[in-house]
């Protein structure tokens, strides 16, 4: 049956393309308080795009143009060019005109202009004043579901994985459940005298916008000795006043991390003063010269090639050809040693790599369209494994 004019949704006939994508893209750098940082989850929905979407599907078309581009207009905002600071791969600045977004309420920081309370009460409107129901069978990061909540629906959002699970009961679920609640801090947070101080103080101390000292990072205490000593011996006397979701998640969280880092502290040894944060991996295919040996799939030998921060990783093969191990190339090496190349790894005089070719050694890795080259048996250009074979050993 074809729809009237007035069963038509806005989506059907038109949508804030341009204004969603810029809104979405500029998601990208927002790393503070956004739900992209509470877990790393592939393939997440950018916000704007999902209020955008949601907002033009649940929203009926105006049927006039002139008042059909003026909400598009309210809710994406306008598209304007301005000038902006870049910094290239090389460490250079430079002015350049990039499109953005002003006004509407699809960008990050807009949740709470008057206009968005308006497009709420226009949507219980439409479905006669009863929230409209959402549902979300594969929500993943809960982008959807989110976005649905802040538009006044009532929302059902599911899904098989139990990571995304969890990840939805801390976005759309604890956040309601325990809004406004207060309850006693665990006894455990007295062993912390800076916690209790930043705690008392009400407030978690800040540097260029994020977290001075979180409290996940375990860093030491910025207090001075005696006030700690203090602090410590006053513990069980401090009156702590119950506190909200946000404290007992700090708390928990630095609860379980102190446990995590006693296990894991020799997975992670200190190297150059800094700790290790992760390990690289690289999937491996069998050498067809050395049924042992393992050659690593790399793209690029390269893990930055930021001016300023450059580094490569070297690969260097074993005695027994069973694969190979990893020398780190850091900046210090490409502005003081890279004319001892050979005379400090003499396996690249086999391969023809020099000071001057040794940029597009890195830059081409282990594998191409074309196959693999192995560094067990071979040599950069010669193809050890072809797609055919990496195909084979994968099935």
């Amino acid at each position: 049956m074809d729809k009237t004019k007035d069963d038509l949704r806005l989506i059907e006939v038109a949508f804030p393309l341009k204004q969603a994508s810029l809104a979405s893209l500029h998601e990208k750098n927002v790393r503070h308080g956004h739900i992209s940082t509470l877990h790393i989850w592939p393939a997440r929905r950018p916000l704007a795009a999902c209020r955008a979407a949601l907002l033009a599907a649940l929203l009926p078309d105006p049927g006039d143009p002139e008042k059909r581009q003026a909400l598009l207009d309210q809710i994406g905002g306008l598209v304007v060019t301005k000038k902006v600071k870049t910094t290239d791969e090389e460490g250079a600045s430079y002015l350049e005109e990039k499109e953005t977004v002003e006004g509407g309420v699809l960008a990050w920081g807009q949740e709470k202009v008057p206009f968005l309370g308006e497009l709420r009460e226009m949507i219980r409107k439409t479905y006669g004043g009863k929230p409209p129901r959402v549902l979300d069978p594969f929500a993943g990061g809960g982008a959807i579901p989110l976005e649905a909540l802040r538009l006044g629906c009532e929302v059902t959002a599911s899904d098989l994985n139990p990571v995304a699970w969890f990840i939805l009961k801390c976005t759309l679920d604890y956040p309601r459940q325990f809004a406004g609640k207060r309850w006693p801090l665990p006894e455990f947070v007295r062993g912390w005298p800076d916690f209790i101080e930043d705690y008392l103080a009400g407030k978690v101390k800040t540097r260029r916008g994020k977290a001075k000292r979180h409290f996940s990072e375990l860093r030491q205490p910025l207090l001075d000795e005696q006030t700690s000593l203090s602090l410590v011996q006053e513990r069980d006397n401090i009156f702590l006043p119950d506190a909200d979701l946000a404290w007992h998640v700090r708390a928990w969280g630095r609860w379980v991390l102190e446990r995590a880092r006693a296990d894991l502290t020799s997975r992670y040894p200190v190297v150059n003063g800094e700790p290790a944060v992760a390990y690289l991996w690289a999937r491996t295919a069998r050498d067809k010269l050395e049924p042992y040996g393992r050659i690593p799939l790399l793209k690029t030998f390269w893990l930055c090639k930021k001016k300023g921060w450059r580094v490569a990783i070297l690969p260097v093969p074993r005695a027994d050809q069973s694969g190979v191990d990893f020398r780190l190339l850091d900046e210090d090496f490409f502005n003081n040693k890279i004319s001892q190349l050979q005379d400090l790894y003499p396996h690249l005089q086999s391969w023809e790599v020099t000071a001057d070719s040794l940029n597009d050694f890195l830059n081409k890795g282990t594998m191409n369209r074309a196959g693999v080259w192995s560094p067990c048996t071979g040599r950069p250009g010669m193809i050890t494994l072809t797609m055919d074979d990496l195909r084979h050993q994968g099935q």
